[in-house]
């Protein structure tokens, strides 16, 4: 069985069995992010999963963010319905680096697990609204060696913290913040009692199913949007338009709120026609 961390996915089981689900196939859906200057992505997450990758019940995927924001692709949701359909019963997503507010990936998982790192803050840090806020569990890796007390510590202050958070789910009042290490392999048995638990609780009370209906319904939106981007810049009129509200706004003649309620005005003409 492999988890994902911060870093990689390591190995922590082979042939131990954790509660009644042991999923067949794996697909790991890496992200990575996309320079703001030139576009590009380095995509080197498979390069260091040597033995994952080489696994012949096993998939990785590394896919740039592409500018997206809140840590995933605006594809990821698709790429996860692929892997399902393909027998992929288990898939994990690795984000990018994400600050609080960056939620999306929250719209793609049944599961969200935030793994930090020793001293990642203290219980105001846990306090803050953002990923905090729809984390389902908390993982804090490192938990070895000389960084063991401070782990220890990091995981106190988060426990603490959780507790001010308002439940989301009935049965799972606050979500559980446990200490792993990914060099030691020591903590990734709870870790994954814990998942099960999780998901046992999910689909046992159908709260799974509300969560990948709101999904659905919250991406359908973000697709529309897009699409609505796409149509609007490559519409020859709509261009036009845009070019002379660019010029009133270079000139100052009108605030941005204001030009793009004009360019709504004129969307809504051209729609009509």
């Amino acid at each position: 069985m492999y988890l994902l961390n911060q870093e990689n996915l390591t190995k922590i089981s082979s042939d131990e069995d954790y509660s009644n689900y042991n999923p067949s196939k794996l697909a790991a859906l890496c992200i990575d992010p996309s320079s703001t200057l030139t576009g590009g992505s380095i995509l080197g997450d498979k390069t260091r999963m040597t033995d994952l990758s080489r696994h012949p019940k096993a998939f990785v995927r590394p896919s740039p963010t592409s500018g997206a924001l809140g840590g995933v692709s605006a594809s990821t949701n698709d790429v996860i319905t692929l892997c399902q359909a393909a027998g992929y019963d288990l898939v994990l997503v690795e984000t990018v680096g994400i600050g609080q507010s960056e939620v999306s990936v929250s719209q793609v998982v049944d599961m969200l697990i935030l793994v930090v790192g020793p001293g990642g803050g203290d219980e105001l840090q846990g306090v803050k609204k953002g990923i905090m806020e729809v984390a389902d569990m908390l993982i804090v890796n490192k938990a070895d060696g000389a960084l063991l007390p401070v782990a220890t510590s990091t995981a106190a202050d988060y426990k603490g913290a959780t507790h001010f958070l308002r439940s989301r789910l009935e049965g799972w009042e606050a979500p559980p913040v446990l200490l792993a290490s990914a060099k030691t392999n020591h903590g990734f048995s709870e870790v994954w009692e814990a998942i099960c638990r999780f998901r046992r609780l999910m689909t046992g009370n159908g709260e799974l199913k509300r969560r990948k209906n709101y999904q659905a319904r919250y991406w359908m939106w973000k697709h529309l949007q897009d699409l609505i981007s796409i149509q609007v810049k490559s519409d020859s009129q709509i261009a036009s338009k845009a070019d002379d509200v660019e010029r009133a706004l270079d000139q100052g003649m009108v605030s941005p709120r204001v030009a793009a309620s004009d360019l709504l005005k004129f969307l809504n003409l051209t729609f009509k026609t």
